[in-house]
């Protein structure tokens, strides 16, 4: 089975089309190939990785959705940068 690496105007659109999911399950299923294919764009590693925007907005969901408090800002932050980076800003 072959993965195709989405681009990042495209991980950002799904980043923000999630937001309205209820499915936890779904969720992490779908963050696991998020992450993998959002390393492409994270030449400096893993903790490039784990502070993207775009992984940012799917865990403050994920947590979310288990009853888990995040600080509003910090989801709003993601969340702009997400819409940045799919129209077309690079640097979100």
């Amino acid at each position: 089975m072959t993965t195709t690496t989405k681009d990042l105007k495209t991980l950002a659109e799904d980043a923000l089309a999630m937001q309205d999911a209820c499915n936890l399950c779904g969720l992490a299923q779908s963050f696991a190939k998020v992450m993998l294919q959002l390393g492409d764009y994270c030449p400096r590693g893993t903790d490039e990785r784990n502070q993207h925007p775009i992984a940012k907005a799917w865990l403050f969901k994920m947590c979310d959705l288990a009853g888990i408090t995040v600080a509003v800002d910090d989801w709003s932050d993601a969340l702009l940068a997400c819409i940045k980076l799919r129209d077309g800003d690079d640097n979100g």
